[in-house]
């Protein structure tokens, strides 16, 4: 019987116990490299796609102020802009609140569904 020995783990073993594609690396050694990769990855993604998706409400939220804004200011009655930006913000949260819930309890119903 014929016999190598793995690069990474040092143990002698039979051929038939090594990879095809990675010749110096028994089949066990590459299995936990793979795992540990694959755990590296989902730790790398789970924040990224929880970035996208806030970053998806907030482009949503903006949406909502620009649409809001013109129907708030009254150019001719304009005394406080500021003021002004904040009560369209204030309206645009408050619509984006809602919206939010809304898109919760679709996103349940289809879940259970």
């Amino acid at each position: 019987m014929e016999t190598k020995v793995c690069n990474i783990c040092g143990q002698e073993k039979p051929v038939e116990d090594f990879s095809k594609a990675y010749k110096h690396i028994c089949k066990e050694c590459r299995n936990g490299i793979a795992r540990e990769a694959r755990k590296e990855t989902q730790r790398i993604e789970t924040p990224l796609s929880e970035m996208y998706e806030e970053s998806v409400k907030e482009q949503r939220r903006w949406q909502i102020l620009l649409a809001v804004a013109p129907a708030v200011i009254d150019p001719k009655h304009v005394v406080n802009e500021t003021r002004v930006a904040f009560d369209a913000c204030d309206i645009a949260d408050a619509i984006f609140e809602e919206w939010s819930k809304r898109e919760a309890k679709r996103k349940a119903s289809g879940a259970s569904k």
